[in-house]
């Protein structure tokens, strides 16, 4: 079954993969935030399913570049774990948290 990308028209999601099925009446594709079935497939791009193990060295190579000092650098790397870490964490999250922390 192929793996498409879409976009919630109802909340600010971003892009959300879905397995697919082939079938005569498939079920409505819907928003894992909102619960929305107002959404639109995107055009996406070729990607290679890593492992766990794959994803976390990645992540750690990552954090062992970051410049602790550039609030920039500090949030591509807090981007890329919430990516890594899929449902559980969004990039609007992200820049919540990071917006309150430059608050204190």
């Amino acid at each position: 079954m192929p793996i498409f990308e879409f976009a919630c028209n109802d909340c600010t999601l971003g892009r959300f993969s879905e397995l697919v099925g082939v079938l005569a009446s498939p079920t409505p594709v819907q928003c894992p935030r909102c619960k929305s079935h107002n959404v639109k497939k995107l055009v996406s791009r070729f990607a290679r399913i890593r492992s766990t193990d794959e994803a976390l060295d990645s992540l750690a190579d990552l954090a062992d570049r970051v410049d602790e000092s550039d609030p920039k650098s500090m949030r591509h790397l807090m981007n890329e774990v919430a990516h890594g870490m899929g449902d559980d964490l969004t990039g609007d999250d992200v820049q919540e948290l990071l917006e309150t922390s430059e608050e204190l």
